[in-house]
């Protein structure tokens, strides 16, 4: 088990997140949307939310961890199709954190909601049946060593949902990006997150590429097969 504090996250993503109108206005403003515009029409978080339950098929009473929860929208969105499932939601910004108790309170959703960072989860090996990341993959510090971590909570054959922002396609694409690295934000490659995913134990699954998003699901590997 992580017990190692990390260093505390000084980058511009990460300062931002921390101030409160930031997670309160973040679902009505992007989260809610943001898949849609994103993917022109091509996708919505409905869909996401059906495929994040179905793709990691989680067991009857299972559960659940949403890496990077934000303000409750994915753990809100997993009990509204899988109610008997225990949701847990981590996050490295307190005023997320924050905002994500109340919201999920106020929908009448049960979920710990705990504060803390995917580079050092504090649970146990072998915790979780599945585990979402959705929107965050791309503002992580160490994505290998945050999917080394989420590898370590999945109980042996427990899965990943992972939806991360591509890395971009063309010259217009980067440059689009460029204030966003700026900020702190990452942006590998499909190959490069699903050869860091191996390393960690994960076996891929299956994915789908709506540009500029990807989603993909990877299996922890049993112990022997690590």
């Amino acid at each position: 088990m992580s017990v190692e504090p990390p260093r505390r996250d000084l980058r511009p993503v990460a300062l931002v997140n921390r101030f409160p109108p930031v997670a309160w206005l973040y679902d009505p403003l992007w989260r809610g949307r943001s898949v849609a515009l994103l993917t022109r029409g091509g996708y919505d978080v409905a869909r996401e939310a059906d495929a994040a339950v179905r793709w990691t098929s989680p067991p009857d009473g299972g559960s659940w961890l949403d890496v990077g929860c934000g303000s409750g929208f994915a753990l809100r969105a997993v009990h509204a199709r899988r109610p008997d499932l225990r949701l847990v939601g981590i996050d490295a910004s307190p005023a997320f954190a924050r905002t994500a108790r109340s919201r999920l309170r106020a929908a009448g959703v049960p979920a710990e909601i705990a504060l803390g960072t995917a580079e050092a989860l504090p649970y146990r090996d072998a915790t979780f049946d599945a585990v979402g990341c959705v929107g965050t993959p791309n503002e992580l510090r160490d994505p290998e060593l945050a999917l080394r971590e989420i590898a370590r909570v999945l109980r042996p054959g427990g899965r990943l949902f992972l939806m991360a922002i591509d890395a971009a396609d063309g010259t217009v694409g980067r440059l689009l990006r460029a204030p966003a690295r700026a900020a702190g934000l990452r942006f590998p490659e499909a190959e490069t997150w699903t050869a860091w995913a191996e390393a960690a134990g994960l076996r891929f699954v299956r994915g789908e590429r709506r540009a500029p998003l990807r989603w993909a699901t990877f299996e922890r590997r049993s112990d022997d097969a690590a």
